[in-house]
C-alpha cells in the first residue's frame, strides 16, 4: 500500500511472504524487482529456521557431534548442512531472495538451568548466526540474524 510516497509497513511483510509463486511441482521466484520512481520492491522472508533450532527436520543424526561443531570455531561449521549459511545460500541462489531472517529458537539455558537442553539451541549457534551473517551479507542477499524467543518452562511463546 503506497501513499504519498511512503509504504506502510504491513504490506511490506506480505510482500514478504508472498515472495514465491506455486506453478505444479515447482517454485519460480521474482527475477525482477518492480519500481515506481525511487521505490523499489524487495522480496524476501521475515521469519524462518535453520538446523540450529531443534524443531526443524532433519536433524543431524549424531546430535553430540553436532553440538559439538556448533560450539567449536572450526570453518566446517559454516558448512553444517541446512545451517544459516546453507539457509542463506539458497535463499539467493534458488529462490532469489533480497532478505531471509533466520529467527532460531530459544538461545540458551533457562531460568537455573546449568546446562543447554535438546530444545534449545546449542551452544555457540548464536554466534555462528551472527558470523555467517557478516560472510554472506557480502553479497546482494541480506543475511538478517534473529531470535524466536520463548520459554517452555512458562508454555511457549
Amino acid at each position: 500500500m503506497m501513499t504519498a510516497g511512503k509504504v506502510t509497513a504491513w504490506p511490506a511483510l506480505l510482500v514478504g511472504a508472498a515472495v514465491l509463486a506455486w506453478s505444479g511441482s515447482r517454485l519460480h521466484a521474482q527475477e525482477t524487482r518492480p519500481e515506481e520512481g525511487d521505490l523499489k520492491c524487495f522480496f524476501g522472508v521475515m521469519h524462518a529456521h535453520s538446523v540450529l533450532s531443534p524443531d526443524f527436520v532433519p536433524q543431524p543424526p549424531n546430535r553430540n557431534a553436532f553440538v559439538s561443531l556448533v560450539g567449536s570455531q572450526s570453518q566446517d561449521r559454516f558448512s553444517i548442512p541446512n545451517g544459516p549459511v546453507a539457509a542463506w545460500t539458497t535463499a539467493a541462489d534458488q529462490a532469489k531472495l533480497d532478505f531471509l531472517a533466520l529467527t532460531e529458537h530459544v538461545h540458551g539455558p533457562e531460568q537455573d538451568q546449568p546446562e543447554f537442553c535438546e530444545h534449545e539451541m546449542p551452544k555457540g549457534g548464536y554466534e555462528l548466526l551472527l558470523e555467517a551473517a557478516k560472510l554472506i551479507n557480502t553479497s546482494p542477499l541480506r543475511a538478517i540474524p534473529g531470535m524466536e524467543w520463548s520459554s517452555i518452562s512458562s508454555g511457549g511463546s
